[in-house]
């Protein structure tokens, strides 16, 4: 029988992780090991998807899954994520311990193109959130959602996700700067340059704040390079030259994180785009190869789009005919088999499936194109 002060723990816990505090739980997590609490570890290990050597037997069979698939999906292994969601949801368990295998999902069909599925995993997902009441579920649904829309090229319907995502966020979970990138990624497909500039700008300002009271802060970091990427491509659509700080190249030189190399990519990709522009070829081979170093890494579409840049961009210089290659692991991700998502019980999100999406996804990556022109204009399949 669990002491109550393990039980405290947890209520302490789910507070943190209902608020988003992941950085607060993570501290919280080691103070509660050390205090030898030792009942609630396999439970908190898997609200962290952190790995421990006695989950398999000790959590559940659909939470272990489900846990395993999200640590396979943010290290970007996107196959082997899905068969863990895959195992997971087949669990007859699984809607009750592990529905956000459902996002998983979701996360993972979005990442190989499948909007139509990536859309109707999503709304399942949110119907499984209600009914649990899970706020923070909705607010991460509804976000993954606006992310289907974005690339889907539904950017009204993008937007307005975002701004519920954002309404539904938890006061104090100190994640407003990352909203900010998301609402000017839906800004901008829509037009709305300064509103997105102005997003941009305070996003900038709130991660710089935080790097200034602890200059090792990776959240902050991160979510400070997904600015400048979003700012980057904004100005190339504005036909403004790019002008990276110090800060941000400095990041760029050291990438000692994972989770940098992502928005490192975009950047080093728009720098490439501009140099295209100007007809500064050997600068936009350069910066095409470190993107292709960066996306490497994780970013299997993004790989996909940074090659055939560089493919069609040698073939033009040398007035030759373009030779594309089909990377192996976007051609895995395109042939990711289809798994329909349960009817939906909740209906209330159901008028979203309305939102008609166009199912070729990432096919024109690996498609001939007219131009290289055409080809740069590819970043609206992704997140930016």
């Amino acid at each position: 029988m669990m002491t109550y002060q393990a039980l405290d723990a947890i209520a302490h816990a789910s507070r943190l992780h209902q608020a988003g505090l992941d950085d607060e739980l993570q501290r919280y997590y080691h103070q509660l090991t050390g205090d030898g609490i030792d009942e609630i570890r396999p439970w908190l290990s898997q609200l962290l998807l952190r790995s421990a050597q006695y989950d398999a037997d000790s959590l559940p069979d659909s939470v272990y899954q489900r846990c395993e698939g999200w640590r396979a999906y943010f290290q970007g292994q996107y196959i082997k994520a899905y068969e863990y969601f895959q195992h997971s949801i087949a669990d007859s368990d699984w809607q009750r311990y592990a529905y956000d295998a459902a996002l998983g999902m979701a996360k993972v069909y979005t990442r190989s193109g499948q909007w139509q599925l990536a859309q109707d995993w999503a709304l399942y997902y949110l119907s499984l959130a209600r009914s649990l009441r899970d706020d923070f579920g909705l607010t991460k649904g509804y976000g993954a959602l606006a992310e289907i829309y974005l690339r889907g090229d539904q950017p009204r319907a993008a937007l307005a996700c975002f701004q519920i995502a954002n309404q539904l966020m938890p006061l104090g979970q100190g994640q407003l700067d990352k909203q900010y990138n998301f609402l000017a990624s839906a800004l901008m497909r829509n037009g709305e340059w300064l509103r997105a500039e102005t997003l941009l700008r305070n996003s900038i300002k709130m991660s710089t704040d935080k790097l200034g009271i602890n200059p090792e802060d990776m959240s902050a970091k991160i979510s400070y390079l997904h600015s400048w990427s979003r700012l980057s491509y904004l100005h190339l659509e504005r036909q403004q030259d790019i002008c990276l700080p110090e800060r941000v190249k400095m990041l760029l030189s050291e990438l000692t994180h994972p989770a940098l190399f992502v928005p490192a990519g975009f950047v080093l990709s728009a720098l490439a785009i501009q140099a295209i522009r100007y007809q500064q070829y050997h600068f936009a081979n350069d910066y095409l190869a470190s993107s292709l170093s960066a996306f490497g890494k994780s970013a299997a579409m993004e790989y996909q789009w940074v090659l055939r840049l560089q493919q069609a961009l040698s073939a033009d210089t040398a007035h030759a005919q373009t030779e594309s290659t089909s990377y192996a692991p976007c051609q895995q991700l395109l042939e990711l088999s289809p798994i329909a998502a349960p009817d939906i019980s909740i209906v209330v999100d159901n008028t979203w499936a309305n939102i008609e999406l166009d199912n070729a996804g990432y096919q024109p990556l690996i498609t001939e194109q007219e131009s290289l022109e055409s080809l740069t204009e590819m970043w609206r399949l992704f997140f930016i």
